[in-house]
């Protein structure tokens, strides 16, 4: 049996426990790094299924029993800290089975990421990964890779892309997030770009309205009628 002592500074949802529960043989003299992809297959499956009704479990080195003569239960515990909350908590969990009690005493740290728009925290080379519990207590030491279309120390600044005009002439500029689009309003002929320009996001829908084939057909009439009246002059020649 299970009794826990709540954590202050979070919410703790505890499922119901596994009791068909198979034991494994793992290598007890191996690095406890290598051995640790075998639990953390089991976290995985549980925390992705919390509907198991059985699960496959390593053989724990740290006993002197032997694991397939012990009775096992699995649970799972979700801990959530509350909204804006960065820093430490504890949660303490009493096992029991009538005539034995085991304290297990679970430090939890909160870490830090002020990184905003998908950007990506980069540490020091002491901590690279940024998985340091060093961030529970701040952000000194550490900064944010912002992707394209932002800057600021947390990647807060959406850069404005039409400040350097990169649109075709007659093109409308819109500044988007982390990104901007090139666009055409119907009602005016616009310009073809060089073949050096890349518009962005233009349609490929024909953009010639009514009075642009008005235009076209009137200008064919006249050219229609100076090569009659050419013909006509050569002709009295």
């Amino acid at each position: 049996m299970l009794t826990y002592e709540l954590p202050k500074h979070g919410n703790l949802m505890v499922y119901t426990p596994v009791t068909d529960v198979s034991v494994i043989d793992q290598d007890c003299s191996q690095m406890w790094s290598t051995r640790q992809s075998l639990w953390d297959h089991v976290i995985d499956d549980i925390s992705h299924n919390v509907s198991l009704q059985t699960v496959s479990l390593p053989n724990p080195c740290d006993t002197q029993l032997v694991g397939r003569h012990l009775t096992w239960a699995v649970t799972l515990l979700r801990y959530t800290p509350f909204e804006g909350y960065i820093g430490q908590d504890t949660m303490k969990i009493v096992a029991t089975d009538g005539q034995v009690h085991n304290l297990v005493t679970i430090n939890l740290h909160i870490l830090r990421n002020p990184c905003t728009n998908n950007g990506i925290c980069k540490g020091p080379e002491t901590d690279p990964e940024c998985t340091s519990t060093v961030r529970s207590r701040g952000f000194a030491g550490y900064d944010c890779e912002c992707p394209r279309g932002y800057l600021g120390r947390y990647c807060e600044t959406d850069i404005n892309e039409c400040d350097s005009s990169p649109c075709p002439a007659n093109y409308t500029c819109i500044n988007g997030d982390g990104h901007y689009e090139c666009e055409c309003h119907t009602d005016w002929p616009c310009y073809v770009a060089p073949s050096t320009v890349q518009p962005v996001a233009l349609s490929s829908e024909s953009t010639l309205q009514p009075w642009h084939i008005a235009l076209i057909t009137i200008a064919a009439c006249l050219l229609l009628v100076i090569i009659t009246a050419a013909v006509f002059a050569l002709k009295k020649r």
